[in-house]
């Protein structure tokens, strides 16, 4: 007899630990001759506590465009974005064109990662932001010989987009709209990686994944380039 065996990761263990604090609030809804648009403030999860960093809950903006014709009713395309928690309430969506175009519920989730952050245990005391999180997170991870996995940053970063996913249906449900089985999942930079994360622990729901994220083969052309101008390319 043969048995088989399939061991979660640890990135599964954390995205699927239930979290009380989930959960989410509509502030606004904008009512257009083409479209609806829900704007939401969605808690993802609590990540560690205010010893560890200033912003142990993590809330996000979410703009949720529902057409007002369905052509692709079950299936919907998320847009994991950045920004800031100090940014104002979103009125507006850069997803609605393709919600509009293809018939289907597209959705903008903003704050991946929620920023600026800073660590307790940070000397500097810096408010961090992206790539300046992750650096702070893996430095800490090493330093304690990769005891705590939960430190990275990519834990939180795929459990809020997963919850942006049950958010989403959970609206859509209530609203009395065609709730989606799949998701097209789309992100840029870390988000781009976030993207790839979260496809790998909710293959069910992810029916396609677009990481968008710049290809460096030659870093030794980079260096460089940036000798010859002073500074990296944007």
């Amino acid at each position: 007899m043969i048995l088989n065996s399939i061991k979660a990761t640890v990135l599964d263990d954390y995205v699927n630990t239930p979290d009380p604090n989930f959960g989410w609030k509509r502030l606004r809804t904008y009512a257009y001759p083409t479209y609806m648009l829900y704007i939401l403030n969605m808690t993802s999860q609590q990540w560690f506590d205010a010893s560890f960093s200033s912003q142990p809950i993590w809330w996000h903006y979410m703009i949720i465009t529902v057409p007002r014709t369905f052509r692709r009713p079950h299936i919907a395309f998320i847009f994991i974005d950045g920004g800031d928690n100090t940014d104002s309430i979103p009125t507006s969506s850069s997803v609605t064109m393709l919600a509009e175009s293809t018939g289907s519920v597209a959705v903008e989730l903003k704050q991946i990662p929620n920023q600026p952050i800073r660590f307790m245990a940070d000397p500097t005391q810096e408010s961090r932001t992206e790539d300046a999180i992750i650096a702070w997170t893996w430095k800490t991870f090493i330093e304690q010989n990769g005891t705590n996995p939960y430190i990275l940053l990519r834990m939180p970063m795929t459990k809020a987009a997963v919850r942006g996913m049950d958010t989403t249906e959970q609206l859509l449900e209530e609203e009395g709209y065609p709730v989606p089985k799949n998701f097209v999942v789309a992100g840029l930079s870390k988000r781009g990686w976030t993207t790839w994360t979260t496809a790998a622990v909710n293959n069910q729901r992810v029916s396609a994944a677009i990481p968008i994220v710049l290809d460096i083969l030659n870093l030794q052309k980079v260096k460089y380039e940036a000798s010859l101008s002073g500074r990296y390319r944007k």
